[in-house]
């Protein structure tokens, strides 16, 4: 097998990696997220507190997707499709956090009894 036929499979199997990356920071969004929304309905500061807790591991694992693409981006020169999953995969991220961190803080805010609806 030559250098480059190489050099394509190795791309393409770090894309599959990183969709697996992906989908397990998405599971761990939404599990931060239901959780956050029972921590509100229950007014339980102490869960509260354990999920913004658990935002470091969804922060850690979008860092890794951005520099898995950065580097893709880099050294593979994707063209079309590829091109398009590996922008839409820095932007997903980036829009998941927001989402969960807003969820979070509301939460805890919500939870110590504050009345700020931001």
């Amino acid at each position: 097998m030559n250098a480059q036929a190489t050099s394509h499979r190795h791309f393409h199997d770090e894309l599959s990696e990183l969709k697996v990356a992906l989908l397990n920071m998405s599971g761990e969004a939404q599990a931060a997220l239901a959780a956050a929304v029972e921590a509100v309905l229950q007014r339980d500061g102490d869960k509260a507190a354990h999920v913004i807790l658990g935002d470091k591991e969804v922060d850690h694992l979008e860092l890794e997707v951005e520099e898995t693409v950065i580097r893709l981006l880099a050294t593979q020169q994707p063209m079309a499709r590829d091109l398009r999953f590996l922008t839409a995969a820095m932007r997903r991220p980036a829009a998941r956090s927001a989402a969960a961190t807003t969820a979070w803080t509301r939460s805890t805010r919500r939870c110590s009894g504050s009345s700020s609806p931001t």
